[in-house]
């Protein structure tokens, strides 16, 4: 019931759309042209990790690691999602590493590879939520109407 009542937490969303807005690419589609200090979001749940569906979440680093490199000695920072693989290498010798950060969530950066969670740019999803958004505000829109309508005759 407090959770319900948290005036605060209805302002989450609010506050990480406009985040996202002072971003000069918040409209961007494309997940390779997302970098570090952006806002990301996770489209499946990773529990172990605290990280939730359709939440958002910072990209504090990216970078590439050998796969033959358990310790992490030979990583390869990342400019953005889609970088290319170092030293003209494939998924087979480099993974792509994401480390995301929420406040909500977490004390430290977790580090998770991004197709594993199914990570989305903040602008496919506005995208996505206006395609559901628009068509039921017309609808509404157009009951609204329809009532004025009858109230005046």
């Amino acid at each position: 019931m407090r959770e319900l009542l948290d005036v605060g937490a209805r302002f989450e969303g609010g506050k990480a759309l406009l985040r996202a807005m002072t971003s000069a690419d918040v409209f961007a589609q494309t997940l390779g042209d997302v970098r570090v200090g952006q806002l990301a979001v996770v489209g499946e749940d990773c529990p172990s990790l605290l990280l939730w569906k359709n939440q958002h979440y910072e990209v504090r680093r990216m970078y590439f690691q050998r796969n033959d490199d358990e310790i992490g000695a030979a990583r390869v920072e990342a400019a953005t999602l889609g970088d290319a693989f170092p030293d003209g290498g494939d998924d087979k010798k480099w993974t792509l590493y994401v480390e995301l950060f929420s406040e909500e969530y977490h004390a430290t950066p977790v580090r998770v590879r991004p197709e594993r969670v199914g990570l989305r740019t903040v602008g496919s999803e506005i995208i996505d939520a206006l395609f559901v958004a628009i068509p039921v505000s017309l609808f509404w829109a157009c009951v609204g109407f329809s009532f004025v309508l009858s109230a005046a005759k």
